[in-house]
């Protein structure tokens, strides 16, 4: 089953793709959080390595959502999930607004949804087990929270899903480790993919960006990225 959440043909691969890893670098404005969140409640939703073990053990389907800074988390990660949510008819349990975590019922178990910022990730996320993880915005994240993930990820097997624009050249380590890696499901779109994105504008940022940023940021260009 897939979510049909846009008119983007291009984030198809990306919601289909069972890869235990998966990164979408896109161009700003293209609707790769979207695809993220989705894809995420999705899995969220079915569970699908929950285990005997889980059950008899009484345990959460733990979701890590991680997000650069705690605004991004209120009004994009949170907001973005709920409404998504809301579209698949699924009743929201509680929401912590001060602890960030959401709960509702999925196929075989309680859902937690975690939500953490990048600035205090390593001691928010320390002590879970998670079932999947959620990181956007990406190319923003340290690589050692994303080794923390990693970890949290290592007992159930759970995926680990990415996606984020290309703003700057001091996280190639994700270009080596991910992008590069053949066990890793890469995905790319630029924001003129998106048809709700004004081609005025785009042409307008064209204009007024130096090359090297406009290729980044809005053709997710890795030519720009050595």
């Amino acid at each position: 089953m897939i979510i049909d959440v846009t008119k983007n043909e291009k984030q198809r691969g990306f919601l289909e793709d069972n890869h235990r890893v998966s990164l979408a670098y896109a161009g700003e404005q293209s609707g790769k959080s979207l695809a993220l969140f989705s894809k995420t409640c999705f899995l969220s939703f079915f569970q699908e390595n929950y285990t005997e073990k889980d059950r008899l053990d009484k345990r959460d389907y733990v979701v890590l959502i991680g997000e650069p800074t705690i605004k991004q988390l209120q009004y994009i990660a949170i907001e973005t999930v709920k409404s998504i949510l809301s579209k698949m008819q699924i009743s929201i349990i509680s929401f912590n607004k001060t602890d960030k975590v959401l709960t509702f019922r999925g196929k075989k178990a309680i859902t937690k949804m975690i939500f953490f910022s990048y600035e205090g990730g390593e001691e928010r996320i320390e002590g879970f087990t998670s079932h999947l993880s959620c990181l956007d915005e990406f190319f923003q994240c340290p690589e050692t929270l994303y080794n923390q993930i990693q970890s949290r990820l290592s007992n159930t097997e759970g995926k680990c899903l990415l996606a984020g624009t290309i703003k700057n050249k001091s996280m190639y380590w994700i270009k080596k480790r991910l992008i590069e890696n053949p066990n890793v499901g890469t995905h790319t779109w630029r924001s003129e993919d998106n048809p709700y994105f004004s081609r005025s504008m785009l042409a307008e940022l064209k204009d007024s960006l130096s090359p090297d940023i406009f290729e980044r940021r809005y053709n997710a260009s890795l030519t720009k990225f050595e």
